[in-house]
């Protein structure tokens, strides 16, 4: 079947001008070879780099010695995906199970798929124990902590949609599926090295990665006084304190602090990032 019958129509050659935007913006750090895969798969599944439906990232390859490209959707990029084949549609609610002592075991997710005339239940499961990502302490990060059934959901549900498409699917991750691969070295948020460190890993939404990676991005620290150093971590600290964060997050902001390129200007955006993400009602 065609790519139009299924809706996926290949859009026309990127100009120069949006080569250049996807290189700063989603696609950061890629070859030339690397770009014109990107761009073909941009192409093949019809989805929008600049709505940030799609992106690349590179992550440091142990065999290979080297950054290696991943390309990513989010959620609602392999739902657009799927919608438009016109014969996969939403399921049922996922359903949860859990161990004896009650904590969350795995997640299955349903979908329709319709082969000839019938339509078949398609189900996934995915397990907590295998996708939950954690904060360096061992303690799930931010939506891992607060939204553990909803995140799990979305790693399931990603399963079932490769299983109902796995041609148009192929090739293409989630953020959940790939941070069990390791941690970007460049373009996803925070702090990486070549081992594969972090000081912290965020999550697949692109509103809270986006804020938070302008709020404390990676980069080359620069020079400042030791007092003035001090006085940026004690007004951070403080501001974070009296929005009332939680310890393990206000150490978290310190640690981006240690890692972001630190002037004024950067100390009045991580001033604000917390101030439009602080927890309501002190929780």
């Amino acid at each position: 079947m065609e790519n139009e019958e299924r809706g996926l129509v290949l859009r026309k050659e990127y100009t120069a001008d949006e080569r250049a935007l996807i290189k700063e913006t989603v696609a950061k750090g890629l070859t030339d070879l690397e770009l014109k895969l990107f761009e073909y798969q941009c192409r093949r599944t019809g989805l929008d780099p600049f709505n940030r439906q799609i992106h690349a990232v590179k992550r440091w390859d142990s065999t290979q010695k080297k950054k290696v490209m991943t390309i990513q959707v989010g959620i609602d990029g392999y739902r657009l995906i799927s919608e438009r084949t016109g014969n996969i549609a939403p399921g049922r609610e996922p359903t949860f199970h859990y161990k004896e002592d009650g904590a969350l075991l795995s997640a299955t997710a349903y979908l329709w798929k319709q082969v000839g005339d019938r339509w078949f239940e398609v189900s996934a499961t995915a397990f907590y124990d295998e996708y939950v990502q954690k904060k360096k302490d061992g303690i799930p990060n931010h939506f891992w902590g607060k939204m553990p059934h909803s995140q799990l959901a979305k790693c399931a549900e990603t399963l079932a949609h490769r299983k109902c498409s796995p041609q148009d699917l192929s090739g293409l991750y989630t953020h959940a599926e790939m941070m069990q691969a390791g941690p970007s070295v460049e373009g996803e948020f925070l702090v990486g090295t070549e081992e594969g460190k972090v000081l912290s890993v965020p999550d697949e939404e692109a509103t809270e990665a986006e804020a938070i990676q302008d709020a404390f991005p990676q980069a080359e620290v620069k020079e400042v006084s030791i007092k003035q150093e001090e006085r940026w971590a004690r007004g951070l600290k403080k501001h974070a304190e009296e929005l009332k964060y939680p310890p393990e997050d206000v150490e978290e902001f310190m640690e981006l602090w240690a890692s972001s390129p630190r002037d004024q200007e950067r100390y009045e955006k991580a001033l604000k990032y917390m101030e439009a993400n602080a927890p309501k009602g002190g929780e």
